[in-house]
């Protein structure tokens, strides 16, 4: 900072709409940008706890979505946000990859359509906008979820389709 520039001070409620703004988009932006951003927003008290909660998300529990944790597979927990795979937490997820892992749980073992989750994920995006972005959200979050990526077990790309989350591979 050169000595005729000061430093802008905001306010507690510009802050926030900053920071809103700043979220808004935040999938626009480079992922190394975009998560420590979203780790310098969050309380510290959450910092190590859980994953937020993506705004809008039902946390009413789901008969169709399993609660207790075990130790095999993919187990979400919509209430708290933590997400365990083989029984570990996965590293903290973005809000828009927990929002595509919660929506893909509610539909596990289920094909869903590339379309489909697009619209629940982007539904004021122009759809020309949404197959790349939702590409990389996917791959975002099987850098997260698998061991290997590069041969995923539980989130599985089904060419011409969608994609698939399976809790507990070998099962089905």
């Amino acid at each position: 900072m050169t000595s005729n520039q000061r430093p802008i001070r905001l306010g507690t409620r510009q802050a926030i709409d900053l920071a809103l703004k700043l979220l808004r988009n935040i999938d626009q932006v480079d992922m190394s940008v975009s998560e420590d951003l979203e780790i310098l927003l969050q309380p510290v008290s959450d910092r190590n706890e859980t994953t937020e909660l993506p705004a809008g998300t039902d946390v009413t529990p789901d008969a169709s979505v399993p609660s207790a944790q075990n130790d095999a597979g993919v187990v979400i927990n919509p209430t708290s946000g933590v997400v365990a795979v083989d029984g570990q937490p996965t590293p903290t997820l973005t809000r828009l990859e927990f929002k595509l892992l919660l929506f893909l749980y509610r539909r596990a073992d289920s094909i869903v359509g590339r379309q489909e989750i697009a619209q629940a994920l982007w539904p004021d995006e122009p759809e020309e906008n949404r197959d790349a972005a939702l590409e990389k959200l996917a791959s975002r979050v099987r850098l997260k979820l698998e061991s290997n990526p590069e041969l995923p077990t539980y989130l599985l790309t089904v060419r011409g389709r969608g994609y698939r989350l399976v809790t507990k591979p070998g099962m089905k």
